[in-house]
């Protein structure tokens, strides 16, 4: 497989698990040691809190959630390290109370490292964007 493929591999994988709402294989896309910047600034450090933290929002507003991704950049820092921005749009989303809310967009930035040939993801900026003031 070509560096590329595998990223394309990642990325299928990253949209599938999630869809599964399998928070354990998404989890094991990142690195032990990974940090994770989630849409409200929460920096979670670690796969475990990673993995945990999404498992516990799977099992309510994300529990019908499905992650599509729209477009997919990769630049490569050097042949073990890259940089993937994946722009994404949430659907099936419900709030605390367990009604349906809109979907939401936003742009995901991972910093990945290959290790042992594989892929992983080792830091995550997630960001939605907002209207200025």
């Amino acid at each position: 497989m070509t560096g590329a493929e595998t990223i394309d591999a990642l990325v299928a994988e990253f949209a599938a698990a999630w869809k599964r709402h399998d928070m354990t294989a998404w989890g094991n896309l990142y690195t032990e040691d990974a940090d994770f910047v989630n849409i409200f600034g929460d920096l979670w450090e670690g796969r475990e809190r990673i993995a945990s933290e999404h498992a516990a929002r799977h099992a309510l507003q994300f529990r019908t959630s499905d992650l599509v991704i729209l477009s997919k950049s990769v630049r490569m820092l050097r042949p073990d390290i890259g940089i993937l921005r994946l722009r994404w749009r949430l659907d099936g989303l419900r709030n605390l109370d367990g009604e349906r809310v809109p979907s939401i967009s936003g742009l995901i930035i991972h910093v990945l490292e290959q290790r042992d040939g594989r892929w992983h993801i080792a830091a995550t900026q997630n960001t939605e964007p907002v209207t200025p003031h």
